[in-house]
């Protein structure tokens, strides 16, 4: 399990990140989001599986 402190740190990283792309993306098209956001997802699952 992780500790609440880990659990918001993960949160903010990935709100941060999900933001970042957001606006990243105004000015590209969907498929460039997609591509973006499986790359953050698969990130997060990377960090997740040393926790």
């Amino acid at each position: 399990m992780l500790g609440r402190n880990e659990e918001q740190e993960l949160l903010l990283y990935f709100t941060v990140s999900i933001i970042g792309i957001y606006c990243e993306c105004t000015s590209f098209k969907t498929n460039y989001l997609i591509e973006k956001l499986e790359q953050t997802l698969s990130r997060v699952m990377f960090f997740m599986s040393f926790l």
